[in-house]
């Protein structure tokens, strides 16, 4: 049950954090598509770092 608590909390923060900061990026700039691909970048930048943190946490007990 911890072990979900966690995945759970490091799944739904950064989430949270990259869409808050698109919101604010894009409120700065007022240009949808800059904001749009920045958010891509850390998006998919993020999920590269999940596998890798998770392939890690899976293999090595």
């Amino acid at each position: 049950m911890k072990d979900w608590n966690f995945s759970k909390l490091f799944g739904i923060l950064p989430i949270s954090l990259i869409l808050l900061f698109g919101l604010i990026y894009y409120l700065a700039t007022l240009h949808i598509r800059l904001a749009l691909v920045t958010e891509f970048a850390l998006l998919s930048s993020l999920i590269l770092i999940w596998f890798k943190l998770f392939d890690r946490l899976l293999t090595h007990p």
